[in-house]
């Protein structure tokens, strides 16, 4: 094979084959071409350690080199991973931070390794290319970030009413205890089906639904709860909210409850699929499901890694 005119060359403390694999297994067009031994004893190790290693990163040529830890990883150095939508955004980013990164800002985060990644959605620097409003519109959502959140990048808010009001939900926003959540409560299902939606303003459309089981118990101990409701492909993963009763401060300026995440697919062997699709039968997460949808393991972790600003499934509010 042709050595590559320019390669990218990544100082490693003993880790660059580990690295490498983790790389391969995580972004497309990317493998571990050679891993080569060292012949002799070197300041940094003994003869036969792995000295080298060849590897691709997204189509990208790398070698990763064992030089001990003489030097370290800094931002001055990072790869900018493209994606198209958030479900890639999210593979990236949870893959690298849940294998011992950590996050950073505006789409920045670290591996285990200490190599910074950008992972970047492709609408966001096409609106920083358009210039004038549209990239200041998306330079300042993108400054409140951790991971990039899409759907609030494409929030058109010049196109929205001055009185528009952005929130997000927080933990405060999950069902408790206390809240009634009763069979036959109204809900909202907020999402894209068949991927319509307001495209002057990027905002979703809601469809109604109604508590189907009881909320407290997990439907066949699956963790679900049903609802009756008449949804559409691309309607998976939208939030489903219930209107808290009036006169209910004790959740901010956003009067909802996030009771959980709409999934088509019910797992219940032996059902007739056309008789589920008749009853409309569909299910939704339960608080412990929201969180392990999002991503978090606890509310604790829920409330560490929560940004300040917003989260995926953010709500917009106008105030009449």
């Amino acid at each position: 094979m042709k050595t590559p005119k320019n390669t990218i060359c990544i100082w490693y403390d003993g880790d660059a084959e580990a690295a490498a694999r983790f790389y391969a297994q995580t972004f497309p067009d990317s493998s571990v071409r050679a891993v080569h031994r060292t012949p002799a004893d070197y300041p940094s190790g003994k003869a036969g350690d792995v000295l080298v290693v060849d590897f691709t990163v997204a189509g990208i040529p790398c070698i990763g080199l064992n030089g001990g830890a003489a030097f370290k990883q800094t931002e001055a150095f990072s790869f900018q991973i493209a994606t198209d939508d958030q479900a890639e955004t999210d593979r990236y980013w949870n893959a690298i931070v849940g294998n011992g990164g950590q996050e950073s800002a505006c789409g920045w985060c670290k591996d285990k390794w200490g190599v910074s990644w950008q992972i970047t959605p492709r609408v966001l620097t096409e609106a920083m290319a358009a210039g004038g409003d549209e990239a200041k519109r998306a330079f300042e959502a993108m400054m409140a970030m951790k991971k990039i959140d899409v759907a609030a990048i494409e929030i058109e808010r010049a196109a929205l009413p001055p009185t528009t009001l952005h929130a997000a939900f927080t933990p405060a926003h999950l069902a408790g205890r206390r809240d009634r959540v009763e069979v036959g409560s109204s809900l909202l299902i907020v999402g894209f089906p068949l991927g319509f939606h307001d495209q002057l303003h990027h905002m979703p459309v809601v469809r109604q639904a109604v508590v189907a089981s009881s909320f407290g118990l997990r439907f066949q101990g699956q963790g679900y709860f049903l609802t009756d409701a008449r949804t559409h492909r691309g309607t998976s993963g939208a939030p489903v909210v219930m209107r808290l009763p009036g006169g209910d401060g004790s959740r901010g300026e956003l009067p909802w409850l996030l009771l959980g995440v709409h999934s088509a697919r019910l797992d219940a062997g032996g059902r007739d699929a056309e008789v589920d699709e008749a009853l409309g039968l569909k299910a939704k997460g339960l608080r412990s499901r929201v969180m392990v949808a999002l991503g978090y393991r606890s509310e604790a972790d829920f409330n560490a890694k929560l940004p300040k600003s917003r989260l995926a499934a953010e709500q917009v509010i106008t105030r009449l």
